[in-house]
């Protein structure tokens, strides 16, 4: 996977492409930098339709829409199967194993192309549970990818943005488990060994 950290994500990663919106209307021109905009981005990639992880995942990301909306983040979530995939997916409920009704533009990458950019597509088929996030000015700040077998915690992304607004808004570092509300760091050699004498059997 290559590493888009510190990369504008217009330079090479922005995409149009056929999309079903929260309202379950079809947007074939979708575009990721116009719905993004000057909030915080989410493009969250999975690898398919009516799969057994996959729904879990999605559904997790969207009993988090408040979560996320509060915060000014706008998830994007993707897949290489079709529009029409998606909309077929959209109508079964998460007890059938579908996601219901959902909160987020749902990207159809049936070229495979958005995918093969972003450096997650497997055997030129699907993608990897791949996530980035990217901040106010188009910068990505964290990306992770992982294997099918295994669901992503979204409350870690959230975590994550937290981490990203804190040290945006107050210049101060997060240490490891930090948690929105917990004592930030400070970059100085003798607070860091105050700290580390205080938390580090904590950590």
């Amino acid at each position: 996977m290559s590493l888009v950290i510190g990369q504008h994500f217009e330079e090479n990663h922005d995409f149009v492409a056929p999309t079903i919106m929260p309202d379950g209307s079809i947007n074939q021109e979708f575009s990721l930098s116009e719905y993004i905009g000057d909030y915080y981005g989410l493009v969250f990639f999975y690898s398919m339709n009516f799969g057994f992880v996959c729904p879990t995942e999605l559904v997790a990301l969207a009993n988090r829409a408040k979560s996320f909306f509060k915060r000014d983040v706008r998830p994007v979530v993707i897949s290489c199967d079709s529009y029409l995939s998606h909309l077929e997916w959209r109508k079964k409920p998460p007890e059938m194993g579908g996601i219901g009704d959902f909160p987020y533009p749902l990207v159809a990458d049936t070229s495979r192309g958005i995918a093969r950019g972003y450096d997650c597509l497997v055997n030129e088929s699907i993608a990897l549970r791949a996530s980035f996030i990217i901040d106010r000015e188009g910068v990505f700040r964290y990306q992770a990818v992982q294997d099918f077998q295994i669901g992503r915690n979204i409350d870690e992304l959230i975590r994550i943005i937290d981490g990203m607004t804190n040290y945006q808004s107050t210049g101060k570092l997060c240490p490891a488990g930090w948690t929105s509300g917990d004592e930030p760091l400070t970059a100085m050699p003798d607070e860091l060994a105050d700290y580390m004498a205080r938390k580090s059997s904590e950590l």
